[in-house]
């Protein structure tokens, strides 16, 4: 028997690799004698005379695939034609063979003659569709390359030269997940089958049963343990018991521990949770801010969550104290201080202390952290501060003062005024009590003329007079007087003794008169000369001596300024505050002048300031000498605080608040600040009055001449300076009655002047053409032009290269250590445009000698497929590189230590083994075999080969 190993015919001829394939050899025209050989055919006509004996090989041909499957068509006819014409070009060709068993012979064999044929299977006993009882009918295909075909196949589609596959169900494994199941081929044509009585769930359709909802287990899914029990009824339901937090459950699994949100911390006061894990979501905190430690319930929240400080309306900061309690501190009370752990004060106006006294009033606390409040709006009064209104005028009965009787009505109105009313002797002025009996104060005898007095009872305050001792009786008028009643000769202060003349009301007669004669009867005595106190003229006091028998002659003595005793008929001199200094500045005072001087003096109860400055100093100016109200052009009226220098209150204010706080200026006007012109667009602006932000523009310069109220005028064109848009530089003219024309000039590059509207040109550097490449510099744009440019300071090549050129890109610009896939960092070399070092390479040396690229990845050549066992490779990265194998096909699904996949069992073709041909498919696996199919006797054999 011989066995062909190779023939070497393929290349030999100038054949396409694959087109031939060695299946039999044997001996022919072999004699009994192996010594000689019997004559043959290619010994006659003019063949030479050959020597050895003949070989027949047999071949089997691949036709391409563009000739399709049929072997009688034209493409195929003139590939094995083809084929046939170059092997009979052949001289000769080496092949390999072993002779019964020998070992490897290699032999030269010569070409004798080529024979072709056609060999077609038909339908016998030999070939059965339904070898692996997937039922099927055999049909030939006798102009096919595949001899036949398996059609009607209960579990797939036809097949060629196999029989038609299995029931699916011998493989398939419905419990292959504990799922339990019967499997059931469908039998359609096709390999599906189902997998019924599933334990945990319903049937399924090419695919195993459905595990147990318990694998895994289901229950601890949320931290909360449990056990997991499946009910195995069909379905995918299941049932959790022994739950950690809380009872058991159905197809949910167990709860999650309630600490796993942390609850403790619902309120912001931190805390600890702890579960308690007894079958509940019970749970404790620990560790709370502020309180203690709770059960089931968050920490409490800090007491400043509700801001008490703010619980009676007086504002506050609150602190929380901490350290696990509930206290906490009140800061910056509107009201005053605030005890710990209490809100602040309430207003002080909250008990109404201006209506106290009964005499109404509005209340508003001042604030400033204090308790202070004022009252305005006082029924009875002027406002008050700290103090309550004051009580109606009539609260003391200021009618019956005089014992006249009266009813009191209070006038209100912010005053004390009050009315008295059915008064019994007559009526009584505003704010002044019912008049008395006008016989209380015996009216009658009021002159010295004696008489009886009899008031009436009307109201009126009518009385009558009757005795009277001069004259006859009166009705509302006394007695009249005598004469001497008024000492008439004391008149002038001549002193003198008056006698009345009886009977009559006005003659009298003077004598004893100390200055001057006797006067006829009805006249007083001259006065002295110190009747007008000439000494005190000048207001300088002193005392003054008449001369006795003289009207006109004096002397004056204790003169309180300057001599005490001036000479005869000489007033005393004058005071320092005769011209009243004191208020010089308008600031009030009392004059004190200094005893014993014409020019000393102390002003008290000054108004503004201290009440007693300095001696000889005048009281101080009030804060509205300067008029600081209207210090910011707002107008107004300003009215001092007493007692102050500097505080006052301004009212009637042009603009902004009539009343601004005290000490405050009125408001400026809107226009201060020009606002119309804040754009650049000139203007003249008209504040409006009662605001400090209303105004009005008009001549504005650009734009609208009166754009709207409270709008400024519109700025030019040229504020945002559209000239130097591009970075061009120019001096920009803005068109006047316009908001957006503009004309540019002096332009750095391009036209120095460009078309109206039109911005300078941008420079040729706007767009830093030195550094396209990456290769850095600086540009220098060309003046007067918008495209030259000169590039200096460039990294790599040049420093300075030719005008409008970019400075050269550096080596690394197309990334060479990655060229070979293999990663690194490249670092150009400066100055240079093709020097670079490679560093952190992923495979061998992570730095290389420069200008050398990264190693490739020991993958790049896919070794793992180096057998034809097909993987996947993972490079292994490092100093020393190497590779793993995963998903080979054959043998171990993984390698290590850089060795490619198993290789397929088919390499060596041991199917034809024993010469019977075949087509080998391998199966892959960790345990590898193969499939025979197709072997000439047409049997398919496994892990075997074709019979010989």
């Amino acid at each position: 028997m011989v066995l062909i190993r190779e023939a070497r015919v393929e290349k030999t001829a100038g054949i396409d690799a694959g087109t031939l394939t060695a299946t039999d050899a044997e001996f022919a025209n072999q004699a009994e004698s192996r010594r000689r050989r019997s004559t043959s055919l290619c010994d006659v006509g003019d063949n030479p005379t050959l020597a050895g004996d003949f070989l027949q090989i047999g071949f089997v041909v691949s036709y391409p695939k563009q000739c399709g499957k049929s072997i009688v068509n034209t493409c195929a006819k003139r590939f094995l034609n083809k084929v046939t014409i170059a092997i009979q070009g052949l001289t000769s060709f080496k092949a390999t063979i072993e002779i019964n068993g020998s070992a490897p012979i290699e032999v030269q064999l010569g070409i004798c003659s080529i024979t072709t044929k056609t060999t077609t299977t038909k339908c016998n006993v030999s070939i059965n569709c339904n070898a692996t009882g997937g039922s099927g009918n055999c049909v030939p295909s006798g102009t096919q390359i595949d001899a036949y075909t398996c059609t009607a196949c209960a579990y797939g589609v036809n097949t060629i030269n196999v029989p038609c596959p299995a029931n699916p169900c011998i493989s398939v494994n419905c419990s292959s997940n504990s799922g339990g199941g019967t499997c059931t081929a469908l039998s359609d044509g096709t390999a599906s089958y189902k997998c019924t009585s599933c334990t945990y769930g319903a049937d399924v359709l090419n695919g195993p049963c459905a595990a147990s909802s318990c694998t895994p287990n289901t229950c601890t899914e949320n931290g909360g343990g449990g056990t997991c029990t499946p009910k195995a009824d069909g379905t995918a339901n299941y049932t959790c018991s022994s739950c950690m937090y809380g009872p058991g459950t159905a197809n949910t699994p167990c709860a999650a521990s309630p600490c796993t949100s942390n609850p403790c911390t619902a309120n912001g006061s931190g805390g600890i949770c702890t579960a308690t894990g007894d079958g509940a979501a019970h749970y404790t905190c620990a560790n709370c801010l502020y309180g203690l430690g709770t059960t089931d319930v968050p920490c409490a929240a800090s007491p400043c969550t509700s801001n008490p400080c703010t619980a009676n309306g007086g504002g506050g900061i609150c602190g929380a104290t901490g350290g696990g309690t509930q206290g906490y501190t009140c800061s910056s009370c509107t009201y005053g201080p605030a005890a710990a752990n209490a809100a602040c004060p309430v207003t002080p106006c909250a008990s109404g202390p201006c209506a106290a006294n009964g005499g109404g009033g509005t209340c508003s606390a001042t604030g400033g952290r204090a308790a202070h409040y004022t009252c305005t709006n006082c029924l009875y009064g002027p406002g008050t501060t700290d103090g309550p209104c004051a009580a109606t005028p009539c609260a003391s009965g200021p009618c019956t003062a005089n014992g006249g009787g009266g009813t009191c009505s209070a006038t209100g109105g912010g005053t004390a005024g009050y009315t008295c009313s059915s008064c019994t002797y007559g009526a009584a002025a505003a704010n002044t009590p019912c008049p008395p009996s006008p016989c209380t104060s015996n009216l009658c005898a009021s002159n010295g003329g004696g008489g009886t007095c009899t008031g009436s009872l009307d109201g009126s305050g009518k009385y009558a007079c009757t005795n009277c001792l001069y004259g006859g009786g009166t009705n509302n008028a006394p007695c009249a007087a005598s004469a001497c009643t008024s000492n008439p000769c004391a008149a002038n202060g001549g002193g003198g003794i008056c006698a009345p003349t009886a009977g009559s009301t006005t003659g009298y007669q003077c004598s004893g008169c100390t200055y001057g004669p006797t006067p006829t009867a009805n006249t007083p005595c001259s006065a002295s000369a110190c009747a007008s106190n000439p000494c005190a003229a000048n207001g300088g006091g002193g005392i003054c001596a008449p001369t006795i028998g003289s009207t006109s002659d004096y002397t004056c003595s204790a003169c309180t300024y300057g001599p005490t005793t001036p000479a005869p008929n000489t007033p005393c001199a004058v005071s320092a505050c005769a011209s009243n200094p004191c208020a010089a500045n308008g600031g009030g005072g009392t004059c004190a002048p200094t005893a014993g001087s014409t020019t000393g003096y102390q002003c008290s109860a000054c108004t503004y300031g201290p009440t007693t400055p300095a001696p000889n100093t005048p009281c101080a100016a009030s804060a509205c000498a300067s008029d600081p109200c209207a210090a910011n052009g707002g107008g107004g009226i300003c009215a001092p605080t007493a007692g102050s220098t500097t505080g006052y209150q301004c009212s009637s204010c042009t603009y902004g608040p009539a009343t601004p706080a005290p000490n405050t200026p009125c408001a400026v006007s809107a226009c201060a600040t020009d606002p119309c012109a804040a754009n650049g667009g000139g203007g003249t602006c008209a504040p409006t009055a009662g605001s400090t932000t209303g105004y009005q523009c008009s001549s504005c310069t650009y734009g609208p001449t009166t754009p709207a109220p409270n709008a400024p005028c519109a700025a030019s064109a040229c504020a945002t300076d559209p000239c130097a848009a591009n970075g061009g530089g120019g001096t920009c003219a803005p068109t006047a009655g316009s908001t957006t024309d503009y004309t540019c000039s002096a332009c750095t590059y391009g036209p120095t002047t460009p078309a109206p509207n039109t911005p300078c040109a941008v420079s040729a550097c706007a767009t830093d053409p030195c550094a396209a490449n990456g290769g850095g510099g600086i540009c220098s744009p060309t003046i007067g032009s918008t495209t030259d440019y000169t590039c200096s300071a460039c990294t790599y090549g040049p420093a300075t290269p030719a005008p409008n050129t970019p400075c050269s890109a550096s080596a690394c610009a197309s990334n060479p250590c990655a060229a070979n896939g293999g990663g690194g960092f490249c670092a150009p070399t400066a100055g240079s445009t093709t020097g670079y070092q490679c560093s952190a390479c992923t495979y061998g040396p992570t730095v290389l000698a420069s200008n050398h690229p990264c190693a490739a990845s020991p993958c790049a050549s896919n070794p793992c497929t180096l057998n034809g066992g097909g993987g996947i490779c993972a490079p292994i990265a490092g100093a020393t590189p190497g590779y793993t194998c995963a998903s080979c096909v054959y043998g171990s699904a993984t390698t290590t230590g850089s060795n490619p996949c198993a290789a397929s069992p088919c390499n060596s073709n041991p199917c034809n083994g024993n010469g019977g041909g075949g087509t080998c498919s391998g199966i892959s696996g960790v345990t590898p075999g193969y499939i025979c199919a197709s072997c000439l006797d047409g049997s398919t054999q496994t892990n075997q080969a074709c019979p010989g």
